[in-house]
C-alpha cells in the first residue's frame, strides 16, 4: 500500500500507510523489515526503521538476530546495507543508549570516581 500511495501521490493515504507500518514495527520484526528491498527505495521508511532499531538495539531479540542482518549486509545481499550500517552507527554516536532506553528507564552514567572505587 505504501508503494502504491507513493506512485499515485495520495499524500493522506501515504501518511496513513506510513503510520500503519510504524505502529506495527517492534523488536520481533524490525530486523526482518530492515532486510526488505522496499526500504532501499524509500528513505523515509529507512530512517524511521533505523530510529526504531536504535531504540531497540539492546533488546534480547535484536541482540540475538542482529548478527544475521550484519552477515547479509557483509555478503552484499541488501542494496541498502551500507545505509543501514551507517545509519545505526550515526545514531549510536549522536545519542548513546544510556541517554534513551526503550522502556523509558534512565541509566545513569558512572562517574570516573565511582569506577575507580569499585562501585557499579
Amino acid at each position: 500500500m505504501y508503494r502504491l500511495t507513493s506512485k499515485v501521490e495520495l499524500d493522506t493515504l501515504h501518511d496513513k500507510a506510513f503510520s500503519y507500518i510504524r505502529r506495527n514495527l517492534n523488536e520481533h520484526n524490525i530486523l526482518k523489515e530492515l532486510s526488505c528491498s522496499l526500504i532501499s527505495k524509500y528513505p523515509q521508511l529507512l530512517e524511521m526503521e533505523l530510529d526504531l532499531l536504535h531504540s531497540l538495539i539492546a533488546s534480547p531479540l535484536v541482540v540475538t538476530h542482529f548478527p544475521a542482518l550484519a552477515q547479509r549486509i557483509a555478503n552484499k545481499e541488501l542494496p541498502h546495507g551500507t545505509d543501514v550500517i551507517v545509519g545505526i552507527h550515526t545514531r549510536m554516536l549522536k545519542r548513546p543508549r544510556w541517554e534513551s532506553t526503550p522502556a523509558g528507564t534512565q541509566c545513569k552514567k558512572l562517574k570516573r570516581s565511582n569506577v575507580d572505587e569499585g562501585e557499579a
